[in-house]
């Protein structure tokens, strides 16, 4: 054990975080159960005059398969409220602040058993009421197409650049990924195809979004454009792999593109 640290919340709240995590995963109230949270695990909510076990099977943020198996102590007729994450419903985040560009969603969809299910949206939860009797199982689909983010206008220094975003996990591009070790020269056109990949071996296991851009190097008097293999990782992953260059926000247009080598002479 470390004797001090320079800051000595963190460790502390880590510890404190932990058991917390079932109050963040699940809530109820009166005879709704919610579920906020998507990651594995199994649970026991008290309802009004009943109890609900839960198990829950996810490979969530990767995939956007959620499958939550319902067994109540006794069949009920009571509320399964299911959060839907706000980029499945098209709101990166709350505002205007950031918007997607309008390509590629896809609406989520909710089972039961097996079959389509109908259900009220009240305030980002879908709520499901049926007569719940032991091992019904809701199935919820969550497509993670590859998302590309816009700024809003007034965000001058976000002006020609976009971000990438595949469910709920925003992206970079990161040096060690590139032939140049460079990212802030590249250009990601608009119309360019990206394709998810799972990587079990890199940074503990991660998705990675895969492409192809142009990188940018100026030989003076002139810029030389190239096309090179494009890769994103999480960003909450970089920084991992030694110190360089690492961009979220990355340009479609030219003019918000740093060619590399301002000084290289041919």
């Amino acid at each position: 054990r470390s004797a001090w640290f320079g800051c000595a919340c963190c460790p502390s709240n880590v510890c404190r975080f932990i058991p917390s995590i079932p109050g963040y995963a699940y809530a109820s109230a009166g005879n709704r159960v919610y579920v906020n949270l998507f990651f594995k695990n199994s649970a026991s909510i008290p309802l009004d005059k009943n109890r609900v076990d839960l198990v829950l099977q996810t490979q969530y943020p990767w995939e956007g398969k959620i499958v939550l198996t319902v067994k109540p102590r006794r069949s009920a007729d009571f509320e399964m409220a299911v959060r839907i994450p706000g980029w499945a419903r098209e709101e990166p985040v709350p505002g205007d602040l950031y918007a997607f560009d309008g390509k590629g969603g896809s609406p989520f969809t909710i089972r039961v058993n097996g079959r389509t299910f109908p259900f009220n949206m009240e305030k980002g939860y879908a709520v499901l009421r049926r007569q719940w009797k032991k091992n019904d199982m809701v199935e919820l689909s969550l497509p993670m197409p590859v998302r590309r983010i816009l700024a809003n206008p007034e965000i001058k220094d976000d002006a020609g650049k976009a971000a990438l975003q595949r469910g709920p996990v925003v992206y970079c591009a990161e040096w060690p990924d590139f032939s140049e070790k460079r990212v802030l020269n590249l250009l990601l056109e608009k119309d360019a195809v990206l394709r998810a990949e799972f990587r079990p071996d890199l940074l503990g296991g991660i998705t990675v979004i895969k492409g192809k851009a142009l990188a940018f190097t100026r030989v003076q008097p002139d810029t030389v454009r190239s096309e090179t293999e494009f890769t994103a990782v999480p960003y909450y992953a970089w920084a991992n792999r030694g110190k360089g260059e690492m961009a979220v926000w990355i340009p479609f247009e030219e003019a918000a593109v740093r060619p590399s080598g301002e000084f290289v002479t041919p």
